[in-house]
């Protein structure tokens, strides 16, 4: 619009060059607010990637922990089992009539 101001000469070429190197500094700025978004973005995207992976990692290692603490709980209650029928074995009964005899101390 202006350089056809300027070419009717409604307006000097000073004031058209001064025109146009601004809006030349403005289109430089914009591209480097979307060179910097489109960077923050990419960012964005890899730190979302990563926690993304770390939740997957941990839900997993929580998995793996569940896991083993139930089998541990399970080695513990066989051995539980087995220790109450050794101690059941340990007990001396006596005859509802009778004497125990050689009874070892």
């Amino acid at each position: 619009m202006r350089k056809t101001l300027e070419e009717k000469g409604l307006i000097s070429k000073v004031i058209l060059l001064n025109d146009q190197r601004k809006l030349a500094r403005a289109e430089g700025a914009l591209a480097k607010f979307v060179g910097n978004q489109k960077t923050a973005q990419n960012a964005i995207d890899e730190a979302d990637s990563r926690l993304a992976e770390m939740e997957s990692r941990s839900r997993m290692d929580a998995s793996e922990q569940n896991a083993q603490v139930l089998g541990e709980i399970a080695e513990l209650r066989d051995t539980i089992a087995l220790k109450d029928d050794q101690i059941s074995r340990l007990s001396i009964r006596s005859p509802v009539t009778g004497i125990v005899q050689e009874l070892q101390t």
